[in-house]
């Protein structure tokens, strides 16, 4: 009785994974809590939430990413990766001024992000890895980088408007590296 137990618990998957990701759906990066949580045929479903924050002097962003994800091999190391989810961002800017002190301006935007895009997680866990392409569109927030730029023309080389979408839509890739327990 014993020995089919543990022959049970051996062959679980393990599905919490904690990872560092560069890039990705918080732009610069984000400590990432990935949860598998139903198995669906040879799939498993997955949601991931992440925290990202860069406190400079005169630009400080915080952002939270999370995504349902669809991972394809549930039973293999390698898998296809496809998500969908949102990301909050808040930014804060120094407003000068000519007074003594000066102000922060508190920015909020919200962007859509889709994800497609390969991982490398063994079943029963260890070493978890990540290379992805996130296609971000933001929903709400403008963010007035200069006194006269949204963050739209400031990031006019990624950020485009398509016909079908009129919002800023950008492609933006992500690595990640990880433990699966």
């Amino acid at each position: 009785m014993l020995f089919l137990v543990l022959s049970f618990i051996s062959n679980c998957q393990k599905s919490n994974t904690i990872y560092l990701e560069i890039g990705g759906r918080s732009f610069y990066g984000a400590l990432t809590y990935d949860k598998l949580i139903k198995r669906v045929g040879n799939s498993n479903l997955g949601f991931s939430v992440g925290f990202m924050a860069i406190p400079t002097y005169f630009l400080q962003s915080w952002a939270v990413p999370t995504s349902f994800n669809f991972i394809t091999g549930a039973d293999k190391s390698y898998h296809l990766e496809l998500g969908i989810g949102l990301t909050y961002h808040l930014m804060r800017q120094l407003q000068e001024s000519s007074s003594k002190e000066n102000s922060f301006e508190n920015k909020h935007l919200l962007y859509l992000n889709s994800t497609i895009g390969y991982r490398y997680q063994r079943k029963d866990g260890g070493l978890f890895l990540k290379a992805n392409l996130n296609i971000m569109s933001g929903i709400y927030g403008q963010v007035d980088i200069d006194g006269n730029t949204t963050i739209s023309e400031y990031y006019s080389g990624w950020f485009k408007s398509t016909w079908l979408h009129q919002r800023p839509v950008m492609a933006w890739g992500g690595i990640g590296v990880g433990y699966t327990f």
